[in-house]
């Protein structure tokens, strides 16, 4: 199987780019000084008690500031971030969306929510929120790679693809050496359907690193899902495994190219250690095919059905649980 990322949970390297100039100890917004003489007063007392570390009563005086003038996002968002602070995320969360309701383009509270959004488990919420801070980002500093390369993960995770092609073309359009750029783009290609593009892509990335064994690994697996130039996939996968014995990924490559070969029992070996290492739902995919082309349909049965837990989504396995339940009948 192709080396890509996970869509799990957001990394912190993401949520580190997204809040690099957003750190809530350089963000205390201005003092709603023009609205409310009164809340103002509370607001005053509110941020020295912060200062002091007496969170639960400068919250207090936030509340008392916020009656007063309901509609200050500065309020709102310093009374979020004070929530968070004490670890009370639901007024956390209540707090800084209704500051983005206030003021959308308050980045400060967007990368303040994406956090308590995370926390709470709430991953796709937080993905929105720092796609939203790398977007606005990106308009000032298109060429940055970092917010570039940020924003195609985030992409991906949520399933958009081709706005995370985009970024990669755009990446190598202005660093054209960079290996990775090519084998991310080939593997994107690959999910949208373009698998001569993949190719061409995950080829260039090795003539630019022909020791990367992620682009070895990938392209050894592309080969091998097209029943094409089986040899040299062999040998990708092998250089692969080479730099990394027990990748379960790889080894999972080399099983599936055994099994292109014909070669049952090399192919069940390798993938039969391949889910001891990964719990993947192609890696189970694969281990199926093999137990019912060797006719241990009760095996296939069960790694397929384990497949389905893994990933409902996941058709093409309902399709041959199907057609093996009639055939048992």
């Amino acid at each position: 199987m192709p080396f890509f990322h996970r869509k799990i949970t957001v990394s912190y390297k993401i949520a580190l780019i997204a809040g690099f100039v957003f750190l809530y100890s350089s963000c205390i917004l201005a003092a709603p000084r023009d609205r409310n003489k009164n809340s103002y007063q509370h607001y005053l007392k509110a941020a020295l008690l912060d200062r002091l570390g007496s969170v639960e009563s400068a919250i207090e005086q936030y509340e008392e500031a916020a009656k007063l003038d309901k509609d200050s996002a500065t309020i709102h968002f310093n009374l979020g971030a004070d929530y968070a602070r004490i670890n009370d995320l639901d007024r956390a969360k209540e707090e800084l969306e209704l500051a983005l309701e206030l003021e959308p383009e308050n980045l400060s509270a967007r990368f303040l929510l994406a956090l308590v959004y995370s926390s709470l488990k709430e991953e796709d919420a937080a993905l929105k929120q720092y796609t939203l801070i790398l977007e606005k980002q990106s308009e000032s500093d298109p060429d940055n790679t970092n917010i570039i390369i940020a924003l195609a993960q985030l992409y991906y995770q949520q399933n958009d693809i081709g706005k995370a092609v985009s970024q990669y073309r755009h990446l190598i359009s202005i660093s054209p050496d960079m290996h990775e750029a090519y084998l991310f783009l080939g593997i994107l290609l690959s999910e949208s359907g373009d698998n001569e593009a993949a190719i061409a892509n995950i080829k260039k990335s090795l003539e630019l690193n022909p020791d990367n064994p992620d682009a070895q690994n990938s392209l050894a697996y592309f080969y091998a899902e097209k029943g094409e130039n089986l040899e040299e996939a062999l040998n990708l996968a092998n250089k692969a495994l080479k730099k990394d014995a027990d990748n379960g990924a790889y080894i999972d490559t080399l099983g599936w190219i055994y099994f292109k070969q014909g070669l049952l029992d090399k192919a069940m070996e390798k993938l039969e250690r391949a889910v001891m290492i990964l719990e993947d739902p192609v890696i189970y995919e694969h281990l199926g095919d093999v137990y019912s082309a060797k006719g241990l349909y009760e095996k296939a049965l069960d790694i397929w059905k384990k497949a389905l837990y893994v990933d409902p989504a996941r058709k093409s396995i309902e399709g041959k649980i199907d057609a093996l339940q009639r055939k048992g009948n």
